[in-house]
């Protein structure tokens, strides 16, 4: 059985139906409503294919009575094994009631905060008797200075690592030819009125943070001080300045929720910041070319022209909805994939057909995040 984020169970299946004759390996999809239920039907197929979020729905509160219990599964995969790196939450502790008698984590990223996320793979794959926490505190946690060690030699007996770099043993070619990649920085230069908006609005959020973090440092001489606090005032305000780099449309909206989430949602009016918003009233129109808009569709062109295809990822959703509206009256076809779209994996696979199929590919960065094929494109933004 393989486990994996819900946007990538038909990735999966279309995956082992390229790479697998069709009588050595068949797939099923347990996702639907219509999903097979019976035990012994579903346990004909060689890989069934479900998500974290069945996983944790079928077997919370202990349940045994589900079709994932009643299956002895020779091998459970989690796919972007990360989504149980809290130890604590229902989705880990029902992965791990998983009966299997192999059981692999596959993941880029298996520590991303701190060794307790490394501490829910061990305690899934079962390795006693680090699989204890207790045991895994009084070994690895408590002492800091043999933790890097410890981790280390713990990391290398469980752990089978492919990189780019390793060569097959039998033929000394690598694993696999990349064409080499190619950074390139490009500077972008305010000019004019965009300068002059993005000047005053700096001067003026510095002067507000300024005001904020003193008026908080006179409340609180006689009691502790909150320096978190302060951060995510700085945190918010360079935020801003940031989407001003971009377009600054971007001013005009309320921070989403994932901002909010990580450093306060910031309320100031724009016009508190920019008093004098009417004569740069048009800077903040959708269809205004910003600097880095402006640089952006031109090495938009060059690409195409040259017929290659464009990957452009963003943090936020206007600015592609901005590059969309400009794409849209220069006769570039594009595609995209952000929270809203259903069909992604279509999308992915028109993207990658060669010499047809969209030029552009449009990506926020939450959508993004995880599990994407996208050999069609050789230009990212």
């Amino acid at each position: 059985m393989i486990v994996a984020p819900k946007s990538l169970i038909y990735h999966w299946e279309q995956e082992i139906k390229k790479h697998v004759e069709d009588s050595f390996l068949r797939p099923y999809v347990y996702y639907e409503t219509n999903r097979e239920q019976d035990p012994k039907i579903l346990g004909e197929n060689d890989v069934v294919i479900t998500t974290y979020g069945l996983i944790s729905s079928e077997l919370k509160d202990g349940r045994s009575d589900s079709v994932f219990m009643k299956i002895g599964w020779e091998r459970v995969i989690l796919d972007e094994a990360q989504e149980i790196k809290n130890p604590e939450t229902i989705k880990t502790k029902c992965c791990c009631r998983i009966p299997a008698l192999y059981r692999w984590a596959l993941s880029g990223t298996p520590i991303q905060n701190n060794l307790n996320d490394l501490y829910s793979l061990v305690k899934f794959v079962r390795f006693d008797p680090f699989d204890e926490k207790s045991f895994w505190d009084s070994q690895i946690t408590s002492d800091e200075k043999q933790t890097n060690d410890k981790v280390n030699a713990l990391v290398k007996y469980l752990a089978l690592r492919r990189t780019k770099d390793q060569k097959n043993s039998e033929t000394g070619r690598p694993l696999i030819e990349l064409v080499p990649k190619k950074f390139s920085i490009i500077s972008v230069n305010f000019e004019g009125l965009e300068k002059q908006c993005y000047e005053i609005l700096s001067e003026a959020y510095k002067s507000r943070m300024k005001n904020t973090m003193d008026g908080q440092n006179k409340g609180r001489q006689k009691g502790p001080k909150d320096p978190q606090l302060k951060s995510l005032g700085i945190l918010a305000v360079i935020l801003r300045l940031r989407q001003a780099c971009v377009h600054m449309s971007l001013l005009k909206e309320a921070l989403d929720e994932t901002d909010s989430k990580e450093i306060g949602n910031e309320k100031i009016p724009l016009s508190e910041v920019l008093p004098t918003i009417d004569e740069f009233e048009e800077l903040f129109e959708e269809n205004y070319l910003s600097a880095k808009m402006t640089v952006l569709l031109k090495e938009l062109d060059q690409v195409i022209k040259a017929g290659h295809k464009c990957v452009v990822v963003s943090q936020w959703l206007r600015p592609l909805k901005i590059v969309a509206h400009h794409l849209e009256e220069k006769k570039i076809s594009y595609t995209e994939i952000t929270g809203e779209v259903n069909d992604r994996q279509e999308r992915i696979n028109k993207f990658n057909q060669k010499n047809r199929g969209p030029q552009v590919m449009l990506l926020s960065l939450t959508a993004g995040g995880v599990g994407l094929n996208l050999i069609g494109g050789n230009h990212l933004f």
